[in-house]
């Protein structure tokens, strides 16, 4: 009997084709599984948002669920698992919902949004150092500005652009809201005499943000310590050893007196207000 042999072209076709079918059975499989798992980590994380920190790097990344954990499951933070570039980051409704939640999650959103002054005005609302993560344009809009600067911190002041922070009026305003940003501005307005001067009069410590000639302008630190006697501390010697300068702060504050020159310490005598029978007390002011 002649049995016929197989040749080897089709062994290697059988082969090929059963190898073939192997491979789609297997990424059929492996598909599935995927399919499983995606809709088991968006249920977790639409009950939970903070489950999707325990999810495998792939599925973290997926957009349905990442916008499944912030807008169901409430966590803001999952926007940091947006790859660059993805529908997700550059979603604005969930952008805001993210910030709403957590107002860091500015800094994970698309470069557009980052440049939209309502998801930016959002964020520094809540947390005026959001600003860090505007765009140069939102960081130089007026608006956003004034609201990072109004009760938020001031060291905000340190993410404006140059052209911004170096516009002395328009500075002048921020520091009329909260002097204490002096400390943030450049040298040059540091040194102006009508800028310092917006700062002392809203808040006279901002003395100590002063440039050396601002703190021995005796104008500038007059204007500070009859508000605050207490700013004298920020004076120049020369106006600290000032009699006038150094009375203005003690009638403010009778303890000011311990940041006079020890010329105006020695030379000092028991203030008129206070009756002979009371001692001043240590540090008080004894020549006003």
């Amino acid at each position: 009997m002649h049995i016929q042999t197989p040749s080897i072209k089709s062994i290697d076709e059988s082969m090929g084709h059963a190898i073939n079918e192997c491979v789609l059975q297997a990424l059929e499989s492996n598909w599935k599984e995927v399919i499983v798992d995606m809709t088991k980590a968006n249920t977790a994380v639409s009950k939970d948002g903070e489950k999707i920190n325990q999810l495998t790097e792939n599925i973290q990344q997926n957009d349905e669920v990442i916008r499944s954990a912030i807008v169901s499951g409430k966590y803001g933070a999952a926007l940091k698992y947006a790859k660059e570039g993805s529908d997700v980051a550059d979603d604005e409704a969930v952008v805001m919902a993210a910030i709403e939640l957590d107002c860091a999650s500015l800094q994970w959103a698309s470069s557009r949004l980052r440049n939209t002054p309502a998801v930016v005005l959002s964020a520094v609302e809540k947390n005026s150092l959001m600003l860090e993560f505007a765009s140069e344009e939102c960081r130089s809009n007026t608006d956003i500005i004034k609201a990072a600067t109004k009760k938020g911190d001031i060291s905000c002041l340190k993410f404006l652009p140059a052209a911004v922070a170096e516009d002395e009026l328009e500075m002048q305003k921020v520091l009329r809201r909260n002097g204490m940003g002096l400390e943030f501005l450049p040298k040059t307005l540091r040194d102006s005499f009508p800028t310092v001067g917006a700062a002392v009069t809203q808040n006279p410590l901002a003395l100590q943000y002063a440039s050396d000639a601002m703190k021995d302008n005796e104008w500038t630190v007059k204007s500070a310590v009859v508000l605050d006697g207490m700013a004298l501390r920020f004076a120049s010697k020369r106006l600290q050893n000032n009699t006038a300068v150094v009375t203005a702060a003690c009638k403010q504050n009778p303890r000011a007196f311990k940041y006079a020159s020890q010329r105006l310490q020695k030379v000092s005598k028991k203030p008129k207000s206070m009756s002979r029978t009371k001692k001043a007390k240590d540090g008080e002011c004894v020549i006003c």
